[in-house]
């Protein structure tokens, strides 16, 4: 009686995992589409740009006091700088 109710309860995982892949398989491209369009307000108009002569505009850049690009893990010391902008 138990292995027929844990056959019964496969068969129907089965048949959902079935009908989950023939939905994808119909309704994918729709649902993908309709997920990739952007919605909403942007923090920008199109067509503008921010302004690189302001400070503000940079997250990082050479001169900052506290450079994002420098952040070290806990524990790691900074190795000597090349001549390289990276």
């Amino acid at each position: 009686m138990c292995a027929r109710r844990f056959l019964m309860v496969v068969f129907v995982m089965i048949l959902l995992v079935v009908a989950g892949g023939f939905a994808i398989f119909q309704f994918g491209g729709r649902v993908l589409v309709s997920q990739a369009v952007p919605t909403g307000h942007f923090a920008q108009p199109a067509g503008t740009s921010p302004d690189y002569a302001l400070s503000s505009s940079w997250l990082s850049r050479p001169g900052l006091t506290d450079d994002p690009a420098q952040w070290l893990p806990d524990g790691l010391v900074s190795a000597s700088t090349g001549k390289a902008a990276i």
